[in-house]
Formats: structure tokens, C-alpha cells, sequence
């Protein structure tokens, strides 16, 4: 390469390659870039314009000195980028790494069961790939054994991108829980439930401290997986329990952890909720009748709108509400689990929870809830029974074990 001078705006500039001397007329002296004007020297309009582009080059270290932290910038962004993912997690994606994950499988291995490539396995898993062929899905659901519900759960996240809901579990609460132990009757009957198999509100039954806590949440682990979103509340010993505790708590938790985007849309047709929930006012506008409506009338309006918020937050599969203690459960919220099962029997809803079996089961409100609810065919009540005496000793010896 030879290098010779350029004589550009009447400066000389040393090395730097050119073809046919030219003059551009005024001298550039800011950031502005005026349109290029032939003058004499210039041969044509492409001269001109090769010209042109060699004077922006030649003033730009003028206009842009060079950064001294020019390395140390660099640094600090290629940090950031190596810490932050490119693409955002995808619903589809998510459920899919779930899926292998509790099959025990790496990303190779499911590739070879799939006949697919370990690159697409990993783009749709990190959320590059969001759109997957119908054939693939197939392919995938094979390959990880998924059951019939889980697969039509897994090819609606493929179709629709919805996002299960699920309450995460601190790391504390979570090492906290005894083990599980035995219990394979009724892990099977909860399968059955979360297949949507059946009646739409299961109760698990049985004395204090028997178990059913660590069932619903053995449950509340176990839905996502299969595309539900999960909302979990509970109730407390009834002195001083506010209407509608247990469920409200499950809805102010499911809120406080989505997105200012996704409570937009998750509030939709929703704004009797706001009677409820005072709080949401600052996100959707309280209910404003023309006239002075019954108190039935409006509790009847708060009752749909909670039943709206459900629908609304539904994963693919649907959503699942777990209430724990219900034999503490006050009328209101009794009230409003009537009503869903009276007039939402066909939303895509679940409803799971447990109570004593003993003096607390016969308060007379949540006798005649009870009733209500079998006369509807609603209602399935499964007993949860003492573990054998093997099984009470596995669970000493895991409990023993515990850190």
C-alpha cells in the first residue's frame, strides 16, 4: 500500500491513500455535516462524494477524542453483558427446562431421545427461539414421557407463551418441611385433581398435624409443571379474622410479584376487586354505578371480579387456588367459595384445600358450606390417614437427618 497527501478544505493531511485531489467548500468546524456542493477540482459527484466521506473520517478524532477509560468501559460492558441474559426467559422455555430438568436429563440427552439439535433445545430453553414448530413440540413431549394433561399444557405454552403463575417458596420455609413420606394414595389422587379430573374443590381431611399442610404444598411444588398458576392462602384461628382473609391473602401475594404490565392485565374487568382490595385504586379505577346499588348486588359484583382475577391470571392449564385450614374459615370467605363453584363451575379453576377433622370441622357455618358444596357436586373430600409404623420411622430417621 502506498500512502501520499491529501489536500482537503486547504490542509495538508499526511497519509492517507487517495485517488483525485478535491476541495470541499466551507471546512467542517462542529458536529453538524452540511450537504456536499461540486465545485471546481471535483471531477463528478462520485469524486465529490468519496471526498466527502474521507473528510467526515479525517475530522472525526478532532470532533470525538479518543476516551482514556476507553478500556476500562469496555470492560465494565462486556461484565454486564456476560452477567445478563440477550433474551428474556420465555413461558414455553421455562416449562420446558422444568420438564427435562425433572426427568433427570441434560440438554444432550433430550436432544438425541428428540431427534432434535442440542443449539435448539438450548434456543428454546434460553427463550431465542419463541415461536417452536408444531412437529417439534411433539417430539419434545414424547421424549420427556409427559402424561396427557401435561401435554396439552405444554403444547398450549408453545401456542399461547402464557405464564404459569407460581408462589415461590422461600429457601428457609422450604428446608423447614419434613420430608415426604409414603403417602402414594394420595399423591395419586392429587394427580387426578390437577389432571382436572373430577370434582373442582378437593378438601384433604384429617386430624392436626397429620400431614395435609405438606400435601398442598407437596401440590403447590408440583402444578406449575403441569401448567397451572398457583395462588396459595391460608386461614388462622377465627378471633380477629378479617372477611376474606385466606383468599385475599392469595390474591395481595400473586399481585405484590407480578409486573406493573402484568397487572394491568391481570386486573382487566376487574374493578369491583378495588372494593376488596382498597389499594389496587392506584391501579385500576374504582367502580363508579350510576345509582346506589343492594349490598347483594355489590358483594355479587365482588364476588365476579375475584373470579375474573382468576381467570385472568390462568396458566395453561388453568389456575389453582390452595386454602389451607379451612375449618377457620369466616362465613364471607365461605360465601364467596359458594359462589365461585355455583357460577364458575366451567372456568379452567382448581381449588384445593385441607381442614380438621374434629371439634373444629363442626362449626355450623362451615357445616352448611360443606353441604352446599356436595349438593352442587362440587365437593370431593379426601381423608388423609396416620402413616404406618415403617413409614413413621423413615420420616423420624429423615427428620432426624434434616440440618
Amino acid at each position: 500500500m502506498f500512502t501520499t497527501q491529501v489536500n482537503i478544505a486547504n490542509k495538508t493531511i499526511p497519509g492517507h491513500r487517495h485517488t483525485r485531489a478535491c476541495m470541499l467548500h466551507p471546512p467542517y468546524t462542529d458536529h453538524s455535516w452540511p450537504r456536499p456542493r461540486l465545485i471546481p477540482g471535483a471531477a463528478s459527484t462520485a469524486t465529490l462524494f468519496r471526498c466527502h466521506h474521507m473528510e467526515r473520517v479525517l475530522s472525526w478524532p478532532r470532533l470525538h477524542p479518543p476516551d482514556p477509560d476507553a478500556s476500562a468501559h469496555l470492560a465494565k460492558a462486556a461484565t454486564a453483558m456476560s452477567a445478563t441474559p440477550t433474551h428474556p426467559a420465555h413461558p414455553f422455555g421455562s416449562l420446558l427446562r422444568r420438564h427435562r430438568q425433572a426427568a433427570g436429563l441434560t440438554q444432550e440427552e433430550l436432544a438425541e431421545r428428540a431427534g432434535l439439535s442440542i443449539e435448539g433445545i438450548s434456543a428454546l430453553e434460553r427463550g431465542v427461539n419463541r415461536a417452536p414448530r408444531k412437529d417439534t413440540v411433539e417430539l419434545l413431549a414424547e421424549a420427556l414421557s409427559l402424561s396427557a394433561t401435561a401435554r396439552a399444557a405444554f403444547a398450549n405454552a408453545a401456542r399461547t407463551g402464557a405464564q404459569p403463575l407460581t408462589t415461590p417458596t422461600a429457601p428457609a420455609d422450604a428446608a423447614s418441611l419434613p420430608p415426604l413420606v409414603g403417602r402414594t394414595a394420595e399423591l395419586a389422587r392429587l394427580e387426578h385433581h390437577l389432571a382436572g379430573s373430577g370434582s373442582p374443590i378437593w378438601l384433604l381431611a384429617g386430624d392436626p398435624g397429620i400431614g395435609k399442610s405438606r400435601l398442598l404444598h407437596e401440590a403447590a411444588r408440583r402444578a406449575p409443571i403441569l401448567g397451572w398458576s398457583v395462588l396459595e392462602g391460608g386461614c388462622h384461628r377465627r378471633s380477629g379474622q378479617e372477611p376474606y382473609a385466606p383468599i385475599l391473602g392469595a390474591l395481595e401475594r400473586a399481585i405484590a410479584r407480578r409486573t406493573p404490565t402484568q397487572r394491568r392485565a391481570d386486573l382487566q374487568g376487574c374493578a369491583w376487586l378495588v372494593r376488596l382490595l382498597p389499594e389496587l385504586a392506584e391501579l385500576v379505577a374504582p367502580p363508579a354505578p350510576s345509582w346506589p346499588l343492594p349490598p347483594e348486588q355489590e358483594r355479587r359484583l365482588m364476588f365476579a371480579a375475584v373470579a375474573r382475577f382468576l381467570a385472568n391470571i390462568a396458566g395453561p392449564a388453568g389456575t389453582l387456588l390452595i386454602l389451607d385450614d379451612l375449618h377457620w374459615a369466616d362465613p364471607a370467605s365461605l360465601d364467596l367459595l359458594l359462589h365461585i363453584a355455583r357460577h364458575h363451575a366451567r372456568a379452567r379453576l382448581l381449588i384445593l384445600g385441607s381442614h380438621r377433622t374434629g371439634p373444629e370441622e363442626q362449626r355450623p357455618e362451615f357445616q352448611q358450606a360443606l353441604a352446599a358444596l356436595d349438593r352442587l357436586r362440587a365437593l370431593k373430600t379426601v381423608a388423609v390417614t396416620p402413616l404406618a409404623a415403617d413409614e413413621i420411622a423413615a420420616l423420624a430417621a429423615g427428620i432426624a437427618g434434616s440440618p
